[in-house]
């Protein structure tokens, strides 16, 4: 098992089974709590390990026969789904709807994310 693998086996291992009483879930909602209030993500979280897929019928000795494929960190998956979840309550809250929220930030699902990120 390769090291994206056996991170992501290890993370889903971890973080599902977790109970409401967890003492590790409560320290995870507490790191998440504190990186929301600070507006921090973790650089790691941004980091991806691109694996290739082969396509069906392919020749496999060319770079066009794979499909590249982006692994991310579970955590911070996790940590972007908390936030698009709680940045969306927000905005319905204050009546404003996905679309005009991605509008005004000129953020559309083409735009490369860096991009964004880098203005």
């Amino acid at each position: 098992m390769s090291k994206p693998e056996s991170h992501r086996a290890w993370m889903v291992s971890v973080i599902k089974p977790l109970s409401a009483s967890s003492p590790l879930l409560a320290l995870l909602i507490a790191i998440f709590n504190a990186y929301l209030k600070s507006c921090y993500f973790s650089s790691v979280w941004k980091e991806a390990v691109v694996i290739g897929i082969s396509k069906p019928r392919k020749p496999p000795d060319l770079p066009a026969s794979y499909r590249p494929i982006s692994l991310l960190n579970s955590l911070g998956k996790l940590y972007e789904r908390i936030l698009k979840s709680r940045l969306s309550d927000h905005h319905i809250k204050k009546g404003l709807t996905i679309d005009l929220l991605m509008n005004s930030l000129d953020f559309f699902p083409t735009s490369h994310v860096s991009k964004k990120l880098s203005d």
